[in-house]
């Protein structure tokens, strides 16, 4: 969540369970900041990223795009994580993964 300190609003904490509605706040954030161009969107966006996503986003961070930086950050944020990485269909089967494994046939498997 956001924020609000003597006139000043935070930018959200990015949310690993949800980047989509991350970015839906930091949308927020942005309009009630008055944050209107897309270079300091795409700096603030950057900034807050954790440091163990960063390197699916090298290419974009290293070489920010001089047309539209936040808006092909955001994208590339919601085409690698959107939909199907943090599904809830997607959580459970990498949950229930290692005891699938386990429930396999010995005999089918290929050793």
């Amino acid at each position: 969540m956001c924020a609000i300190l003597d006139n000043h609003v935070a930018p959200p904490r990015f949310f690993e369970e949800d980047p989509v509605i991350w970015l839906v706040q930091l949308d927020l954030f942005f309009s009630q900041a008055a944050v209107d161009d897309e270079l300091s969107r795409f700096r603030i966006a950057a900034t807050l990223l954790p440091g163990h996503l960063l390197r699916d986003f090298t290419d974009i961070l290293r070489n920010p795009p001089l047309d539209r930086p936040y808006t092909i950050l955001s994208d590339a944020i919601r085409q690698r994580f959107g939909k199907s990485a943090f599904s809830p269909r997607y959580r459970l089967l990498r949950l229930l993964q290692p005891h699938l494994l386990l429930l396999q046939d010995p005999s089918t498997s290929k050793t």
